[in-house]
Formats: structure tokens, sequence, C-alpha cells
């Protein structure tokens, strides 16, 4: 008799696969394909873009932004529990989403230029992503550049809980 893997155990083995870096999965039980987004690309576009053509922001510049007093909002684009545990000073929790809705910007100001961040590494994947669905409805948008928060704490910038 043929051994079928994760038949026991069916979500273990999905994890295993998505571990073990599978560009596709595939369960036994029902044939269905479910693709892996690929790192530092967009989800929601088609082609699955990197948005080269969103403008980014070093590290210094968004403090020199800051201690000018610059009109800026500055959104984290981590998930509320990492946001939590530590966020540039001032920055306002606006986790990732497949697809925002006018009800989700409704507390946005158009006026200002907004500037986006995750923890996502090269390419900052999530917040690039946030970034184009705001410019798509009519927002000012920068992201902050890879090493983004990681880098901000290194150099010892305000961080708060």
């Amino acid at each position: 008799m043929k051994q079928q893997y994760g038949k026991k155990h069916p979500v273990v083995f999905l994890i295993f696969l998505v571990l073990a870096g599978q560009d596709t999965i595939i369960p036994y039980y029902e044939q269905i394909q479910i693709e892996l987004p690929s790192k530092g690309l967009c989800t929601t576009c088609p082609e699955g873009s990197p948005h080269k053509e969103i403008p980014r922001i070093t590290i210094e510049e968004l403090r020199k932004k800051m201690e000018s007093g610059a009109d800026i909002v500055v959104l984290d684009a981590r998930p509320k529990a990492m946001y939590d545990e530590g966020h540039i000073k001032g920055a306002l929790s606006f986790p990732w989403a497949l697809k925002i809705t006018q009800g989700d910007v409704r507390q946005l100001p158009r006026d200002r230029m907004i500037i986006i961040y995750c923890d996502c590494g090269p390419g900052e994947s999530d917040s690039v992503d946030l970034a184009a669905q705001l410019i798509e409805i009519g927002f000012n948008v920068k992201v902050l550049a890879d090493p983004s928060i990681r880098g901000w704490i290194k150099a010892g910038y305000p961080v708060e809980k």
C-alpha cells in the first residue's frame, strides 16, 4: 500500500512543507494548490511586483524629518503584537492587510506624507504592499528602507511601547 504522508496529521504535514521552503503545497486530500507568496514581492499585484517605483526613505532621512518637526505620519505595518513590543516613537499601528478599504484609512490625513515601515528585510514587502494600496487611493507615501525598524533600534533612535 502506498504511504500518504500527512494523512494522520495534515496540519503538521503542511507546516513541514512550508518550513521546507516549498513553492507550492498540494494537500493530498483535495489536490488544491496553495501558492506561497515570494519574499519581497507585492501579494496584491497579479504580477507580484516588487514596486521599485515606490519611493524609499532612509533611517537617517526619517530621523531628520522627525527632528525638524516635519508634518509626517509614520505607520508601523507589523502585526499589532510586534508594534506593542516596541515601535518608532510616534508611529501608529497599521498592520498589513491583503486589501485595505476606505474605512481602514478614514483617519489618515491625505495632506501629509506617510512613511510606512515593517520588518520584512530587503524589499520591504509588507510596507511596500501597503504603500502601493495607499498610493492607489490617493495618499503621498514613502517606505522606510531596510534595515527599517531593526536599523532604527540599532542606531539608538527613540522607540516606545
